[in-house]
């Protein structure tokens, strides 16, 4: 896989060494974080002059990747930024 692909369905699956690169970290540490639920994304199909563009977002810990993707699914920019962590889930009140 190159990096991203799509089904018919619209539904994108996406080369977890690819965002493992993003994030820094090593493909097994990513997978690992992909099991526990810590790893959250969603994509936005472009309308108007940005048909056929997607913009991808993931979030993993307190950093945020972000890409635009053309019409063949190639990164047009991306970036990574860092955002503030969510509060712990308080246990039993």
């Amino acid at each position: 896989m190159a990096g991203f692909e799509w089904d018919q369905a619209g539904d994108v699956t996406v080369d977890a060494a690819l965002l493992a690169r993003r994030f820094g970290m090593p493909v097994a540490a990513f997978h690992r974080l992909m099991g526990q639920g810590r790893v959250h994304g969603r994509v936005e199909l472009g309308d108007g002059e940005d048909a056929g563009r997607r913009r991808v977002a993931l979030r993993c810990g307190n950093r945020v990747w972000q890409a635009v993707l053309d019409t063949e699914g190639q990164v047009e920019s991306e970036q990574m930024r860092h955002v503030p962590g969510r509060p712990p889930v308080r246990q039993g009140g």
